[in-house]
């Protein structure tokens, strides 16, 4: 094991605390509770979009390849796009069981880790730019 310090976006006004949100995703992922873990990692997900202010229309990866400079072919805007709609994606299912095509997946051990540390590794790297 290792430990990583991660950058995470300011505390927002009317908005959960960053900080909360990812202690409540970790607490959650350590005393195996994964489905709280995810629901966590939604908040954070939530608090960077409204921080960078994403919208339906406007994705992150968009804003940040604004705010760097990016051309529009830049491998970087697909890179970040694609892993934030991975996030999304998963961060999701939990909670709206009503799209899942088959029977309600139940979140893995394996699934919630992974999904915090994509989530923990975005909001690194969001934070050098936001």
């Amino acid at each position: 094991m290792r430990l990583v310090e991660v950058n995470l976006p300011p505390n927002l006004p009317n908005h959960g605390s960053a900080s909360t949100e990812f202690d409540k995703a970790k607490t959650a992922l350590d005393q195996r509770r994964y489905s709280d873990c995810v629901a966590a990692c939604r908040g954070l997900i939530g608090i960077w979009e409204h921080t960078l202010g994403a919208t339906k229309k406007q994705h992150v990866a968009e804003i940040v390849a604004s705010r760097q400079g990016w051309k529009e072919n830049d491998a970087r805007r697909k890179f970040v796009d694609d892993l934030w709609k991975a996030a999304n994606d998963i961060s999701n299912f939990p909670h709206h069981p009503e799209s899942q095509t088959v029977a309600p997946q139940e979140v893995e051990p394996r699934d919630a880790r992974l999904l915090f540390l994509l989530v923990t590794g975005l909001s690194e790297y969001l934070a050098t730019i936001a």
